[in-house]
């Protein structure tokens, strides 16, 4: 699935605005990798980028946490990213339809 897909909608220029560093992090992490903080600055835009969209009551309970992640100014950190992937909540998005 395309990260930028909700850039198809009527706000395109808004949400390429919201997304590009995130996608410009990701195509550089291919040749020079700095894993905690490329993961931590990635996740920082794309759930602000979601909150942005979609509201919390469109979001299924077990997926909340995914949702909440890295919710105030100061991005993610590193105890956020690890209990995400340790499964950080009831359970994880096996696809995006799922949300």
């Amino acid at each position: 699935m395309d990260l930028a897909a909700c850039c198809t909608n009527h706000e395109e220029a808004a949400c390429a605005d919201d997304l590009g560093e995130a996608y410009g992090i990701i195509h550089n992490h291919k040749t020079a990798v700095d894993g905690d903080e490329d993961l931590k600055m990635i996740m920082s835009h794309l759930t602000k980028a979601v909150r942005k969209r979609i509201s919390a009551d469109k979001i299924k309970p077990n997926y909340l946490n995914f949702y909440n992640a890295c919710s105030d100014d100061a991005g993610c950190t590193s105890a956020e990213i690890s209990a995400l992937q340790n499964g950080g909540g009831d359970s994880s998005p096996s696809e995006a339809g799922d949300l």
